[in-house]
C-alpha cells in the first residue's frame, strides 16, 4: 500500500471515529447542548433548540458512512465544511473573549473552547478534505463499485440521509415530553451578560443564603461565586465539584452560590425560594446557596452561559471569568491564583 493510500485510510477511520465519538456522547442531552450553542451568541434562538436535538445524529451518521467508505468525496467535504463551521464559531467567542466550555465531547467535556481547540477542528477538517480529495480510499465501499455509479449516486443517497436525519429530530422533538422540550426551548435563550469584567473590581452585592447573609464588601477573603440555574443540568452536576472545594477551601475562601435564572427547577413554572431549596437539598448542596427574586447578581456577573464562576481576590479584583462548569482542579488553579494576591 502506497504512503498517501495509508494516509487517507488513517485519516478516514481518524476523523469518521471522532465524529461517531462526538456525536454518541451528546446524544440525550439536548438541554446541555442548546445552553452551551445558545452561549455562543451566533444562531437565532428558533434554530438552536433543533439543531442541538438533530446535531447528534448528524455527527454520528456522517461517520459511520466515512467508516465504510461510503460516497467519501461528498460525506469528506460535508464533514470538512462541519469542523470548518466548528472553528469560526470557537475562534469568534475568543476573539470576543467569552470563556465557554467546548462540550465537543458530550457535557463531561468542561474544556474551554480556546484556539487550541480552533487548531483541532481545521486539523480535522484538512484530513476531512485529504478523504475527499483521495476517494475513493483502499478498503471503502466506494472502492468496490463503479466511480461511475458512486459519483451518479452519491448526492442523491447523502442528500436522502440528511433529510432523514431531520425526519428523525422532527420526529423526537415531537415526542419529547412537554417539560423537557420547554427546558431544551429555554435553554436555547442565551442568558444576559453582566458588567464584570476581567481584572476589574467586583460589583458589590448582598443576598441572604441558606448560611446567611452574604455581602461581598464585608468579606475579607477570597470569594468564588457561582450564578446558577436550578434546570441546568451543568450546574446540578457542578454541585458534587463545588461541594468538593467547598470542603478543601471553605477556611480560606468564601463559597457562594446565587440563582440567575427566572425560571423553575421543572423547566416551566417561575424560580421561587422553593426551587433553591430543593435543588440544595436534592444535589446535597454543603455551600451558602442564595435566591435572588430581581436577578441583581446575576445582572452583575453572567457571562451568557451556567453557570458562571467568578473567582475574587482579597482586593476584591476579579482574577476569573468563566461561563461554564469547572473541574476542581481548575478551580483549584483560580483559586490559589486569588489566594497569591
Amino acid at each position: 500500500m502506497k504512503r498517501s493510500h495509508l494516509a487517507a485510510l488513517v485519516a478516514r477511520f481518524a476523523v469518521g471515529g471522532i465524529l461517531i465519538v462526538a456525536g454518541a456522547a451528546k446524544l440525550g442531552y439536548a438541554v446541555d447542548l442548546a445552553a452551551t450553542l445558545a452561549a455562543f451568541r451566533l444562531l437565532p434562538a428558533w434554530s438552536i433548540a433543533s439543531l442541538a436535538v438533530a446535531l447528534p445524529y448528524l455527527e454520528v451518521i456522517l461517520g459511520l458512512y466515512l467508516i465504510a467508505g461510503l460516497h467519501e468525496r461528498l460525506v469528506g467535504s460535508l464533514a470538512c465544511a462541519q469542523f470548518c463551521i466548528y472553528a469560526g464559531a470557537i475562534a469568534s467567542a475568543a476573539f470576543r473573549h467569552l470563556p465557554l466550555d467546548c462540550s465537543c465531547f458530550g457535557p463531561s467535556d468542561t474544556s474551554i473552547a480556546n484556539w487550541p481547540h480552533v487548531g483541532l477542528d481545521l486539523s480535522l477538517a484538512a484530513a476531512a478534505l485529504f478523504v475527499a480529495r483521495a476517494a475513493p480510499t483502499d478498503f471503502s465501499v466506494d472502492a468496490q463499485i463503479s466511480k461511475h455509479v458512486a459519483d451518479d449516486r452519491a448526492f442523491f443517497n447523502v442528500s436522502l440521509v440528511l433529510v432523514g436525519v431531520v425526519l428523525v429530530a422532527a420526529t423526537i422533538w415531537t415526542r419529547v415530553p412537554t417539560a423537557q422540550a420547554r427546558q431544551i426551548a429555554r435553554a436555547a435563550q442565551a442568558p444576559a451578560m453582566g458588567r464584570a469584567t476581567l481584572g476589574g473590581i467586583a460589583p458589590d452585592f448582598e443576598v441572604p443564603t441558606t448560611h446567611g447573609i452574604f455581602h461581598l464588601a464585608d468579606v475579607h477573603k477570597p470569594v468564588l461565586l457561582e450564578i446558577f440555574a436550578s434546570w441546568c443540568e451543568h450546574c446540578r452536576r457542578e454541585t458534587a465539584v463545588l461541594d468538593r472545594v467547598y470542603g478543601a477551601y471553605a477556611s480560606r475562601v468564601a463559597i457562594v452560590g446565587v440563582d440567575g435564572s427566572d425560571t423553575g427547577m421543572d423547566g416551566e413554572s417561575p424560580e421561587s425560594q422553593n426551587d433553591v431549596v430543593a435543588f440544595a437539598a436534592r444535589f446535597n448542596v454543603r455551600y451558602p446557596v442564595a435566591y435572588d427574586p430581581d436577578l441583581t447578581v446575576a445582572g452583575l456577573y453572567l457571562q451568557g452561559a451556567f453557570p458562571t464562576l467568578v473567582t475574587i481576590d482579597r482586593a476584591k479584583r476579579i482574577v476569573a471569568l468563566d461561563a461554564g462548569p469547572l473541574s476542581f482542579g481548575a478551580i483549584e488553579v483560580r483559586l490559589n491564583r486569588a489566594l497569591a494576591h
